[in-house]
């Protein structure tokens, strides 16, 4: 203990020190200029704060100096005409028929798919790029049973340029359920293109989609149509 206590009593004494240091480092500075350093000769008794602002930059109560008139508001009449202008000049642009239709109501789809399955295929678009679809059919592999199935679609328009209508990509997931002897329930994930007219109101499409079959058991298969749906604007 004895050689302890003066090392403990050293470190402490070093660490008032090193607070002093740092207190003192941290202190506003020193003033630089005050009125004591300002030598009293340069400036003339008499000066009066008036003195120090110059004359020409206070105009005169019987100044006619036009003023700056570059920032004041332009008259309504004025305003009016170029919203017009604007107006008309944006209406005379032509709108592209893919960008008209986007604008018109969310259309619906219903036609018929041949293959594997056959039968009915409807089509309801939430938004230009989701939609729903739906079909009832009849599904002819292993044998011939009655499938419904539903499918969230996504629209990817970029896919094609086609002069003429459009050729989206289409993906999407859903479901099918099988009326077997014992009812299958799957997981579809679709994929296929869409040919939408720009002449008439119909939509040729072709769909390739795996089918995973979870209930009862698991089973892989494939559903794979061609068709033809007609498209209307519902009010």
């Amino acid at each position: 203990m004895g050689i302890f206590f003066p090392i403990m009593i050293v470190l402490l004494l070093q660490t008032f020190a090193l607070a002093i240091d740092s207190l003192q480092e941290d202190s506003p500075p020193e003033i630089l200029f005050s009125q004591d350093t300002i030598p009293q000769d340069t400036v003339p008794e008499d000066t009066t704060f008036q003195d120090t602002i110059p004359q020409d930059s206070v105009p005169l109560p019987n100044d006619t100096t036009p003023s700056d008139t570059s920032q004041s508001p332009a008259p309504p009449g004025t305003i009016q005409q170029d919203e017009a202008s604007l107006r008309s000049s944006a209406d005379s642009v032509p709108v592209p028929p893919q960008v008209r239709e986007t604008l018109n109501e969310r259309s619906m789809e219903i036609g018929l798919m041949l293959g594997e399955p056959t039968g009915v295929s409807y089509k309801y678009f939430i938004t230009d790029v989701n939609a729903i679809d739906a079909g009832a059919a009849v599904s002819f592999i292993p044998n011939a049973v009655f499938q419904l199935s539903a499918d969230f679609l996504r629209h990817y328009y970029h896919f094609a340029n086609t002069g003429q209508g459009r050729l989206p990509l289409v993906y999407g997931a859903g479901l099918a359920v099988q009326f077997r002897e014992d009812t299958r329930l799957g997981i579809r994930i679709p994929v296929g293109l869409t040919y939408i007219m720009q002449s008439l109101p119909l939509a040729l499409f072709i769909d390739l989609a795996p089918r995973f079959d979870i209930v009862p058991d698991t089973e892989v298969s494939i559903n794979a149509a061609v068709g033809v749906r007609y498209r209307f604007f519902p009010r």
